[in-house]
């Protein structure tokens, strides 16, 4: 049984950074800031504090929606080529061209908005139709056909491999020793892959659209079994290695999931949580413990591993004063008198609490031991049989069990009372006792056959 709570986490809008639009790309930059990318519009913060540069009302080619980044310089496709990003002493961006497509053989199309960084390579790409290799100081080269839904791009080898989201294949691209097209072979079909990341072992692991994960070597697929296999059924929208130990995982109508290498899940972010983290669509990666994301509304930020766990999201009100207890392994919250019992998925981990059916009125004395769960009201007190709750003492005052002196049999007491509880035959009996002045007490402990102590709040 797992039972995390909420890691430390802050959804923050476009708004709150100063964007007009989605963000549409995220990048974690080498002096500790973070890149947000939106329409003509690059924003530089730590989180809390953010610039946002305008592109030039003369830029008419500033569409990208994902960059590159070399050196600390961000570059994005141009009109006939790619541009280094140049900021002016008038506080606007401009697009500097330092390479051109022109004359490209199989390639005649719009600005490439979108740029996937795959090992050593740039891939420049409009989600459809064709596909530009390119980087600093390297030539312009086009790999491959027309494609008609680009979902992931990355690079095994000397191949390339292009992910068709409406052919749903795994397109394996052959390159030759100058890097010119040999071949091009469906190597998958069936499902599409939506993400990737490389291992140490030279394997990627892959995303899918609701298939699970998959260790590819660039000759099989064989399934990442990772625990509670939750990826199945949902879409990966992005994978990043978050440490050495750790990898992130965001999936579509569930949220983001951090396991170990061996599939062992660590941390979970859900949308249960906060329903704006049921559609991230990237994970930019980590810096200083911290893992960066991209959410409609604008982005997202977590600690991982997250050095406390907060329950204020899974509980979704607030209490004057709480107590902790636990019954049949379940985690119980009694407070200002209701009380919640922990719900829990297939996994065994902690998803919610629901608020138990109990008569109105003040709730006093919870006792959660063993198989018994009971408590104390005004006017009686209550017992949990195994599928309903049941009276006993009907009439004492906050009646409340002190010890289970055995199977069937508790010790208890009401105000200036003490008796015994017993179950026979499987209706509840009681016996009770009068004691002058006993008052009230707090909390009791049996320390023998014939002994018990009680704390009276005055000795």
């Amino acid at each position: 049984m797992l039972e995390f709570g909420a890691p430390n986490f802050s959804v923050i809008s476009k708004e709150s950074i100063g964007l007009r639009s989605q963000p549409t790309d995220l990048r974690l930059l080498e002096d500790g800031r973070v890149l947000v990318v939106a329409d003509r519009q690059l924003a530089f913060g730590d989180g809390i504090r953010w610039t946002v540069y305008e592109a030039a009302l003369s830029e008419t080619s500033a569409r990208g929606r994902k960059v590159a980044i070399e050196d600390g310089e961000i570059y994005q496709a141009v009109e006939g080529g790619f541009g280094r990003v140049v900021f002016g002493e008038d506080g606007y961006w401009r697009l500097e061209q330092v390479a051109d497509w022109l004359g490209v053989k199989g390639f005649d199309h719009p600005i490439p908005l979108y740029c996937e960084t795959a090992g050593e390579n740039w891939f420049w790409h409009n989600r459809s139709g064709s596909l530009l290799g390119w980087r600093l100081g390297e030539g312009v080269e086009s790999y491959g056909g027309v494609y008609d839904s680009i979902a992931e791009v990355f690079t095994l080898g000397e191949n390339i491999y292009v992910s068709d989201a409406s052919r749903k294949e795994l397109i394996e691209i052959t390159r030759g020793p100058q890097g010119e097209v040999k071949d091009e072979t469906a190597v998958w079909r069936s499902v599409f892959v939506t993400s990737s990341l490389s291992l140490e072992s030279g394997e990627f692991l892959l995303g899918t659209n609701k298939a699970g994960l998959f260790r590819f070597d660039g000759e099989k697929m064989a399934p990442f079994e990772e625990v509670g296999r939750i990826a199945e059924k949902y879409r990966i929208s992005g994978l990043a290695r978050i440490s050495e130990d750790y990898i992130a995982a965001a999936m579509e109508g569930y949220g983001v999931v951090f396991f170990d290498l061996e599939g062992k899940r660590i941390q979970s972010l859900g949308a249960t949580l906060d329903h704006r983290l049921s559609r991230v669509s990237a994970i930019g990666g980590a810096s200083f413990g911290t893992v960066w994301g991209i959410v409609p509304e604008g982005i997202f930020r977590v600690e991982m591993p997250s050095r406390f766990t907060r329950f204020e999201p899974l509980i979704g009100r607030g209490f004057t004063a709480s107590q902790l207890y636990r019954h049949n392994g379940d985690l119980l919250i009694s407070a200002d008198d209701i009380i919640l019992r922990g719900q829990y998925d297939d996994e065994k981990r902690l998803t919610g609490f629901k608020t138990e059916s109990l008569p109105a009125g003040a709730l006093r004395g919870i006792w959660a031991k063993h198989e018994t769960l009971a408590y104390g009201m005004e006017n009686g007190g209550y017992i949990w049989r195994g599928k309903k709750w049941e009276r006993f003492a009907a009439g004492k005052s906050f009646p409340m069990i002190i010890e289970e002196t055995r199977k069937g049999e508790w010790l208890f007491r009401s105000e200036n009372e003490i008796g015994w509880l017993r179950d026979v035959g499987g209706v509840l009996e009681t016996t009770m006792y009068p004691v002058e002045g006993f008052g009230h007490f707090y909390s009791g402990r049996s320390v023998g056959p014939d002994e018990v102590w009680l704390e009276l709040g005055t000795g």
